[in-house]
């Protein structure tokens, strides 16, 4: 699991998660309205995309959800009572509905709970609150929330390093502040600090600004500013799937601010939002890795080789063939200059004899091994200057 020591390869080095090319998403449109700069959540349903603010924008004075045309990008507001907080994400419930997600802590606010205000699109009718209060510990800074199978939130919250999850010990009820449940930590994830560029630099990589779950609800998605950490959902469990599971990381290079992150109506894309005047939406394609044995290595960032051809084994032969060679002429004529250069500073050498040193027979050696060492061949001191041995 992420947060967690990676368990090591068979060749010792740790398995991270796989992680795919540093691809610009396609950019599908600019969003041309000054009054929408500051998205924070955004959910995809048929065409046209919701939104909602956060940031600079807080404590609206009513929950407003936007509509963005997903392929103009032209974009109309419409109210629903209320008056928020700080909104900091955007889900969509499995009944069609729209949850604001209103868990920032907001500049100099004072809050007991979390409140998430549910918006009913096809009555129009005002928001209708649901509140969790904080933890024991306090205040939690929750940047990005996701619904389970019975629309009961997830939030996620960053803490140092790490994104702390959050589910309320009980169902949340509508429109009440009294008997309320109370939020509790059911897991961990930590982002990798990927080498991907973003403008917040390492902080903008270990910071988790928003989430999604495919339409099939099979998948879901975290981001920080820089990268998509997709996992698959196992028994319809979110919580597990996150802390347990392996993510496949598809970067985000160099978004502007990158805060909101949805899937796309099929759910083939990822669809982003920029929190930042004149917002772009742009689509990006999750990595897919490829299978063990036929391409990248996990956490390879796509670039692992494939395997070799027979003509690479061929090229790989004949360089190494050819690399022998060299060293091997390069090792005779350093060998042939040692010589010269010894020969030149010790030229008496040359005029000594070689061979027998004299005429008495093989009787003598033994005299003239034990006294006669004054009278040496040169190729006995070659031999020891070199470490050769006779």
């Amino acid at each position: 699991a992420l947060g967690e020591p990676a368990q090591p390869t068979p060749d010792g080095e740790p398995a991270g998660p796989p992680i795919g090319p540093q691809t610009p998403g396609t950019e599908i449109c600019r969003v041309n309205d000054p009054d929408l700069d500051e998205v924070t959540g955004m959910v995809a349903r048929g065409d046209v995309i919701y939104v909602v603010e956060g940031g600079l924008t807080e404590r609206p004075y009513a929950v407003t959800i936007w509509t963005i045309n997903a392929t103009t990008c032209e974009a109309t507001s419409q109210t629903y009572g209320l008056s928020p907080i700080d909104p900091q994400d955007l889900a969509l419930g499995t009944d069609g509905a729209l949850w604001v997600a209103d868990t920032g802590l907001g500049m100099g606010a004072e809050r007991s709970w979390v409140t998430f205000e549910r918006v009913d699109l096809s009555s129009g009718a005002e928001a209708v609150p649901y509140r969790a209060l904080y933890p024991a510990n306090g205040p939690i800074n929750g940047t990005a929330v996701l619904l389970d199978d019975s629309n009961q939130p997830i939030i996620i919250a960053n803490v140092g390093q790490s994104a702390l999850i959050f589910r309320a010990d009980g169902p949340l009820p509508a429109d009440t502040t009294a008997n309320l449940p109370t939020l509790q930590q059911v897991g961990q994830f930590t982002p990798v600090n990927t080498d991907t560029p973003t403008p917040s630099g390492a902080f903008g990589r270990l910071v988790v600004t928003g989430a999604a779950i495919s339409p099939d609800r099979t998948k879901v998605v975290l981001r920080t500013e820089s990268d998509a950490y997709e996992f698959t959902i196992t028994n319809g469990d979110i919580v597990a799937s996150i802390t347990e599971g392996t993510p496949t990381i598809t970067p985000l290079p160099d978004e502007e601010k990158g805060q909101a992150i949805t899937y796309s109506a099929d759910g083939s894309q990822f669809l982003t939002l920029s929190g930042s005047q004149n917002p772009v939406l742009r689509a990006y394609t999750p990595y897919v890795p490829p299978a063990p044995g036929t391409g990248d290595v996990p956490g390879s960032g796509g670039e692992a080789p494939n395997r070799l051809s027979f003509d690479d084994i061929t090229t790989i032969a004949l360089i190494t063939g050819f690399l022998g060679l060299v060293a091997v002429v390069v090792g005779v004529v350093g060998i042939v200059r040692a010589r010269r250069q010894y020969f030149a500073e010790h030229p008496e050498t040359r005029s000594r004899p070689r061979g027998p040193r004299d005429s008495r027979g093989r009787g003598d050696r033994r005299d003239r091994r034990g006294s006669g060492r004054e009278r040496w061949d040169a190729d006995d001191e070659d031999g020891d200057e070199y470490g050769a041995t006779r």
